[in-house]
């Protein structure tokens, strides 16, 4: 909650510094083709008995940070309904401009959907590591994202991994970049649309109405505005007009 705040309030202090001085600020996840766009990164740790979990004291990953990966990467489809919310944001989920594609993680690779920061080697000893300094960085979310939402999402994605380690692990070890390049499989794509998120998002609603986290009404109303958008087909459409892709970039402009 105390980050959600954060984030509404800074962006809000931000954009009325900027009208205090006759200009302007974008929070949109994409404001030009030949960039790479606009994320925001949540990077996370795991607490037990107010000590770090994330990595075992040699420096690898524990077994209850793949259990929480694996956990975000069964549900990275459907959280972006909530962190990736109009339909630039998947102007965004493109190859080469250093933003995430494909549903995997890695510690090397900067188009992962989740990153094992690298600075992690050249720690010399568990003691010279603030309590929170490991994580691991989920990098779909764009400034779009109701932060609410998302973060009560990427709960859900975590606490499922920890309550199912053995599918939880294994969708880790499954989706682990260096392995999957290796033994040359495809990789599943992050979705494509508006459209698709709101798919992606009823399907897995059952696990976000669990235990009344997410109301029932909260699902319905977030696959009703994902789908008004209508841009199952756009990017299709838009692909031969540069121009109409511009039009669409400035559309959103303010929008987050």
């Amino acid at each position: 909650m105390e980050t959600a705040d954060a984030i509404a309030i800074a962006k809000w202090v931000i954009r009325n510094i900027c009208e205090k001085h006759g200009t302007s600020v974008s929070f949109s996840p994409k404001i030009a083709l030949e960039h790479a766009g606009n994320g925001m990164h949540i990077h996370l740790c795991g607490l037990k008995n107010n000590k770090n979990i994330i990595a075992e004291s040699n420096g690898s990953l524990s077994v209850e940070a793949k259990e929480m990966i694996g956990g975000l990467l069964k549900f990275a489809p459907s959280l972006t309904a909530f962190g990736n919310t109009i339909p630039v944001s998947y102007l965004r989920f493109v190859s080469r401009k250093e933003s995430p594609m494909h549903v995997c993680w890695d510690a090397r690779n900067r188009l992962a959907l989740i990153r094992i920061p690298l600075w992690w080697n050249f720690k010399k000893t568990e003691d010279e590591i603030d309590n929170c300094k490991r994580t691991f960085e989920f990098r779909a979310p764009d400034p779009s994202a109701n932060a609410y939402l998302l973060f009560a999402g990427i709960a859900v994605a975590i606490e499922y991994g920890l309550k199912n380690p053995e599918e939880a692990l294994r969708i880790a070890e499954e989706l682990h970049l260096e392995k999957t390049a290796k033994e040359n499989k495809r990789l599943r794509l992050l979705p494509q649309s508006c459209s698709e998120s709101a798919t992606c998002l009823g399907k897995d609603r059952k696990y976000y109405e669990a235990e009344g986290v997410f109301p029932k009404a909260v699902i319905d109303n977030t696959i009703k505005k994902l789908k008004s958008y209508k841009d199952k087909v756009l990017f299709q459409r838009l692909k031969s007009n540069p121009q109409k892709v511009e039009e669409l970039m400035q559309k959103y402009l303010h929008y987050a």
